[in-house]
C-alpha cells in the first residue's frame, strides 16, 4: 500500500487489520499516525484494540475480541485513509571545529543578582544548607 493518494477500504477489511496486526504497523502501512487511525475508526464504528492486547496475546492470555457493530449507514461502510505526506529530511550541517557551541552563552549575558520571586532569602544566600559556616568555621 503506498502512501500517495487516498486509499480506499472496506470497513470490514479494516477491522480484520486492526485486530490482526499491531497498530504501528498498521499505521506505517497505511501512511497515517496512530491518533489518526484511532479517528478513522471511531468514525467509522471500528472497535480499536483495548490497552496492552498485544502484551496479553504474546503472554499467552486470552484476549477477548469486540465484534464488530453493525452499521447501517452505506457511506460509513468505505474507509478512506488520507495519508499524510513525509516530512523533508533534513540536511547534515558540517562540523567546524573553530567555531564556538552554539550552546554558549554570549559576552552580554550576566546573572541577575536579585533572587528569583519564588525563593527566599535564606535559600538564595548562596551558604547551601543552613548552619554550614559553623561547621566549617568559616
Amino acid at each position: 500500500m503506498g502512501t500517495t493518494g487516498v486509499i480506499k477500504i472496506g470497513r470490514q477489511e479494516l477491522y480484520e487489520r486492526v485486530w490482526s496486526t499491531p497498530m504501528m504497523t498498521v499505521c506505517r502501512d497505511y501512511g497515517i499516525r496512530n491518533v489518526g487511525l484511532a479517528k478513522v475508526c471511531r468514525r467509522h464504528k471500528i472497535p480499536c484494540l483495548p490497552r496492552g492486547y498485544w502484551a496479553k496475546t504474546h503472554s499467552g492470555q486470552s484476549v477477548r475480541r469486540t465484534p464488530l457493530p453493525v452499521c447501517p449507514d452505506p457511506i460509513l461502510q468505505t474507509v478512506e485513509i488520507h495519508p499524510t505526506p513525509p516530512k523533508p529530511a533534513r540536511q547534515a550541517v558540517a562540523f567546524d571545529p573553530t567555531s564556538p557551541p552554539s550552546w554558549t552563552r554570549s559576552a552580554g549575558f550576566r546573572r541577575s543578582p536579585s533572587p528569583p520571586p519564588s525563593t527566599t532569602r535564606t535559600r538564595w544566600s548562596g551558604r547551601g544548607v543552613e548552619g554550614e559556616d559553623q561547621a566549617t568555621g568559616a
